[in-house]
C-alpha cells in the first residue's frame, strides 16, 4: 500500500489546500474549541507546558492554548491553513506559537521535547492501519514520561452502517478505483480528500496500543469522542 499510502496523503494535502477549505478553517477560529474539546481541555488543564498540536489546520486550538501560558508548536500538510493560522496567532497576540509545513504523518522532533500532543480531528486523515501505528509510535518518542496524548474523532455507529452508506455513492466509489490497498472504512469527501470512518470499538483498539487511557468522552449525539491517553 506503500504508493497509494503516498497519493492518499497527497490528497488529503489538496483537499486542504483548497481556498474554500482554508477559508472554512479560518472561519472557524471564532468559535474556538467545541463543548467537547473543552471537555478533555478542561481535564488536562495545561499550563506551561510544552504543547505539539498536529493538524493544527488555521490555529483554532492552538493559539487559545498558547494563550493559556503554554509553548504550542502547530504542524500541518497545507501551506495555505498554516498561513492563515500564523494570522491568527497575530491577531491574537500569540506571536510565540510556531507553525510548520509538514509533508506527510512524520512527527520529527527530540525524544522527550513535548507535555501534551493534541491529534484533534486529525488521526482519521492518517491512511493505512500501520502508518497510523508508526504516527503513535513517534508521538510515544516525543512526549515526556507522564505526558499526554489527546485524540479527538468523528465516530460512525456501525462498520456495517457505514458501509451500506458507501454502497450507494457513485463519487465514492469512482475516487476509490484509483486505489487498490484501502480499507473497509476509507471514504472520500465528495470524491476528493480521504477520511478514515472508526467506530467507537475500532478506534479505541488502535489506540489501546499506545498506553494507558486516562479518559474516553463522546459529544451529547454521539458522533464525537474524544480520547485522552497517557504515555
Amino acid at each position: 500500500m506503500g504508493d497509494d499510502i503516498e497519493r492518499l496523503i497527497a490528497r488529503t494535502r489538496a483537499w486542504f489546500e483548497a481556498p474554500e477549505q482554508v477559508s472554512f478553517y479560518a472561519a472557524g477560529n471564532r468559535e474556538g474549541p467545541t463543548e467537547l474539546e473543552s471537555s478533555l481541555l478542561e481535564r488536562l488543564r495545561p499550563r506551561g507546558w510544552d504543547v505539539l498540536d498536529l493538524g493544527c489546520g488555521a490555529g483554532r486550538l492552538a493559539v487559545p492554548i498558547a494563550l493559556q501560558g503554554n509553548r504550542v508548536t502547530g504542524v500541518d500538510v497545507s501551506s495555505p491553513l498554516i498561513g492563515a493560522a500564523q494570522d491568527f496567532a497575530h491577531e491574537r497576540g500569540a506571536d510565540s506559537v510556531e507553525f510548520d509545513v509538514v509533508t506527510g504523518t512524520e512527527v520529527s522532533f527530540p525524544p522527550a521535547s513535548f507535555d501534551l500532543v493534541l491529534s484533534v480531528k486529525h488521526y482519521c486523515y492518517v491512511p493505512g492501519r500501520e502508518s497510523r501505528r508508526r504516527l503513535l509510535n513517534d508521538v510515544a518518542a516525543v512526549l515526556r514520561p507522564g505526558g499526554r496524548l489527546l485524540v479527538t474523532s468523528h465516530l460512525v455507529p456501525t462498520e456495517g452502517e457505514a458501509l451500506e452508506s458507501l454502497q450507494d455513492d457513485p463519487v465514492h466509489h469512482a475516487a476509490a478505483a484509483e486505489f487498490r490497498g484501502l480499507e473497509p472504512l476509507d471514504t472520500f469527501s465528495d470524491g476528493q480528500g480521504y477520511v478514515h470512518w472508526f467506530t467507537r470499538g475500532s478506534l479505541l483498539d488502535e489506540l489501546s496500543a499506545f498506553g494507558r487511557i486516562d479518559s474516553v468522552e463522546e459529544s451529547a449525539d454521539g458522533t464525537q469522542i474524544g480520547v485522552i491517553l497517557r504515555r
